[in-house]
């Protein structure tokens, strides 16, 4: 049983009662987040596809777009490596052993001489963890279904029948404000 399997039956056994729930502090908006998300609409379906992912051996790559925030008003590649890693670390949160090549590979490219555009070296770079990965997760960033990155991950993935998770950051995350967007979603 996972962690937010464990809080939805302790939290439906409360109700059912009546009885008050009381969080350790620092684990109150954390479990707030989680079960505001069990609740948003279609929260049951990802929740689910998320925790088939928990149960997946080995690690799970995280696929963002990168390129195409350069070209979008306020947006950037260190806002892009930035939404990827704070989206990854909920992932790891939710107890998804992940790794994110926009979040590791952005900072390289800020301490060295390599390209952050250059395609081809970077999926040279992506292809060993691609194949280590026992799934992908696609975060639904701004530029995620026009990205050729995204699009050559997902396609390898499919072809090496390992699965592929589409993953609203909206409804990872309660409360997030999506990149290049005013108003919470």
């Amino acid at each position: 049983m996972t962690a937010i399997d464990a809080m939805t039956v302790a939290c439906s056994v409360a109700a059912a009662s009546g009885a008050v729930i009381r969080l350790p502090q620092g684990n109150a908006d954390k479990l707030m987040r989680d079960a505001k998300a069990l609740t948003a609409p279609g929260a049951d379906r990802m929740i689910s596809g998320l925790a088939t992912m928990q149960e997946i051996p080995g690690f799970i790559y995280v696929a963002t777009p990168y390129s195409k925030w350069a070209n979008a008003p306020g947006l950037s590649l260190s806002k892009a490596a930035s939404a990827a890693a704070k989206l990854t670390g909920e992932l790891m949160a939710m107890g998804i052993k992940c790794y994110s090549p926009i979040a590791h590979c952005h900072y390289i490219t800020l301490n060295s001489y390599l390209d952050p555009l250059d395609h081809r070296m970077w999926m040279e770079q992506c292809a060993p963890m691609m194949e280590a990965a026992s799934g992908c997760i696609v975060l639904q960033l701004p530029g995620w279904n026009n990205s050729k990155g995204v699009a050559e991950e997902v396609a390898y993935f499919s072809h090496a029948s390992k699965p592929v998770h589409y993953v609203d950051p909206c409804r990872l995350l309660p409360g997030y404000v999506m990149p290049g967007k005013e108003a919470v979603h």
